[in-house]
């Protein structure tokens, strides 16, 4: 009987260190996933950024004024950013992560 106990905590104990080899693996694939998620909507924003500027300088050429383009370009962002965060928006958002995080 003795020996019997020793093989079950033997094999629980393997079967804990491959839990946590797996576990630590999922963490290591998730947080390199997030790293570079980060990274992208980092270069994204900074490239938003500059095409925002080109754009509000062209339209300044275009309208030959110094501020209208730029005027213009907030408009847009301020527009986008109101539909983003409608309660609409929100809970469709909402919705389609409880699909994503629950599959």
């Amino acid at each position: 009987m003795e020996h019997f106990i020793k093989l079950l905590r033997k094999y629980l104990s393997l079967h804990l260190d491959i839990f946590k080899i797996e576990l630590q693996e999922k963490v290591k694939t998730q947080l390199s996933n997030a790293l570079l998620l980060l990274l992208w909507l980092g270069l994204a924003f900074i490239s938003l950024l500059f095409f925002s500027f080109a754009f509000a300088f062209y339209l300044n050429e275009v309208l030959e004024s110094k501020f209208i383009g730029f005027i213009l370009v907030a408009l847009v962002f301020a527009i986008l950013f109101a539909v983003a965060f409608s309660p609409n928006s929100r809970k469709k958002i909402k919705n389609y992560f409880d699909k994503y995080l629950s599959s």
